[in-house]
């Protein structure tokens, strides 16, 4: 069990680091094909302008994932044995 939500983790840290850049960019060559913004300049430069200014929310977003992809790599990891226990011999 412990690989399997190790897996499903680094998917959705994955997904979280990856999938709020290219979503935004969307976003913002949408606005701005809709004349929503009043955009006279090309997306590139209004894309990194949002993600350095007011989109710093999706580099929690990534973080986000980044601990997720973490903590999956860590239950990947074979949890260490138990050494075993030594009982007294029964007397009969």
């Amino acid at each position: 069990m412990r690989i399997f939500f190790g897996i499903l983790l680094i998917m959705l840290g994955l997904f979280l680091m990856i999938g709020p850049f290219p979503a935004s960019y969307y976003l913002i060559g949408l606005a701005c094909g809709m004349n929503t913004t009043g955009c006279r300049e090309p997306i590139g430069p209004q894309f990194v302008e949002f993600i350095f200014g007011v989109g710093a929310v999706i580099w929690i977003i990534a973080g986000a994932g980044a601990l997720l992809i973490w903590r999956g790599r860590v239950l990947m990891k074979p949890r260490p044995v138990d050494k075993p226990r030594r009982h007294p011999p029964r007397l009969r």
